[in-house]
């Protein structure tokens, strides 16, 4: 009998007080709903506090200007700090940024270098997004010294998580081989 009412009793707690929301998780519903106040305002404070999911959004809310001015500057300080946690995401955009040259500190003596290190950071994570990016870098030596096994196996990489420019490419080179 009293297994039956903690059992109950269990429930009752879980039926009254739900699971706490994500805000983070309240704050991109709202950006992918194209309410990009409101967005920005649930993100930015837990991108302050140090959340990486919320840097990335507030990141890319600046490249895009929605929601706010866009600020070449300011996203890229949001996706560094993002990408210094690890997100893969935020990551590929910080390469991203280097290899455009937006956003850049005027300090800034080696993008290409730089851009290099973010992608390889995110490919190893398994971004598909940064392993084609990395696999054209080795293919040219941009920010790397070119190696064509490298850029294959990148691209291989790529490929195989299913970025479909990646599989063209091989595609082609495979044909071209022949």
């Amino acid at each position: 009998m009293k297994r039956s009412l903690r059992c109950w009793l269990v429930l009752l707690v879980v039926a009254v007080h739900p699971a706490a929301a994500d805000p983070v998780a309240d704050g991109i519903e709202a950006c992918k709903r194209k309410e990009y106040d409101k967005g920005f305002t649930l993100l930015e404070p837990l991108a302050q506090s140090g959340s990486a999911r919320a840097q990335l959004w507030v990141g890319q809310m600046y490249y895009y200007g929605q929601g706010v001015k866009e600020d070449d500057e300011a996203a890229f300080t949001w996706f560094s700090r993002a990408a210094a946690q690890g997100n893969a995401e935020a990551q590929l955009q910080l390469a991203n940024m280097y290899t455009y040259r937006r956003g850049l500190p005027a300090s800034e003596d080696d993008p290409d270098v730089k851009a290099a290190r973010w992608y390889f950071a995110a490919a190893r994570q398994g971004h598909p997004e940064a392993q084609y990016s990395l696999a054209l870098m080795f293919a040219v030596g941009k920010g790397v010294q070119q190696n064509d096994a490298e850029a294959r196996r990148w691209m291989r990489r790529a490929a195989t998580h299913g970025h479909p420019d990646a599989k063209a490419f091989l595609a082609a080179y495979t044909t071209k081989k022949k």
